[in-house]
């Protein structure tokens, strides 16, 4: 029987997590409140935020009952997290803001780009190392 190749879970880890879920969330939450009348632009947020919720939630429910991911699930969990990046809803508010001369929607997008590239770098670094730790520990 073959064996599936495991990404093991730490506490700190676990809270990296959690604490990026709401950061990220409160990101994404702004742009819903600002289009709030454009129901297209708030309905599209929603469902980022939503299918980012999702993600995060089964992640976190499958790393507390297993203390470990199989590489698979990781690795899909580290490529939806660079696509529903912090930066990159940044961009997108820029640009729908500029699109739909909405001042305060292209601000929040300028003020917010350099923090969310910060934070992105790190979380998206951080599971990389993570990942080539446990991979250097699998050839031990």
């Amino acid at each position: 029987m073959a064996s599936i190749s495991c990404v093991p879970i730490s506490a700190f880890f676990f809270f990296l997590i959690l604490v990026d879920y709401v950061v990220q969330s409160a990101v994404f939450i702004t742009p819903i409140y600002v289009f709030f009348d454009y129901h297209i632009y708030s309905l599209i947020f929603f469902i980022i935020l939503v299918v980012l919720s999702v993600n995060r939630i089964v992640f976190a429910i499958v790393s507390l009952i297993r203390e470990y991911v199989p590489v698979w699930y990781y690795i899909f969990f580290w490529v939806t997290r660079a696509i529903f990046s912090s930066s990159l809803l940044c961009v997108a508010c820029i640009v729908i803001g500029k699109v739909t001369d909405n001042d305060y929607l292209w601000r929040y997008g300028i003020y917010a780009l350099v923090p969310s590239i910060a934070a992105d770098s790190m979380m998206l670094g951080f599971l990389k190392l993570s990942y080539s730790s446990s991979m250097n520990k699998k050839d031990d």
